[in-house]
């Protein structure tokens, strides 16, 4: 056994670190579910970004039908 395994046996400081690391899994996995989250706002965005430039492209194509009548 080495001296560090001592330690950590005696410290309990290897629980600590399976604690830290759950945490930061945990951590992890709620930034993941944000970036998720986000990812799907932007999208919708786009998609109605998508949707107001084809209705003005269509505007603008019957004005220009109309204006030309």
């Amino acid at each position: 056994m080495t001296w560090d395994e001592l330690i950590e046996l005696t410290t309990g400081s290897d629980v600590e670190s399976q604690d830290t690391r759950s945490d930061r899994s945990r951590q992890a996995a709620e930034a993941s579910d944000r970036v998720r989250a986000a990812d799907a706002a932007v999208a919708e965005l786009q998609a109605t970004i998508d949707a107001a430039l084809a209705e003005l492209r269509r505007l603008r194509t019957e004005a220009t039908s109309t204006t030309e009548d």
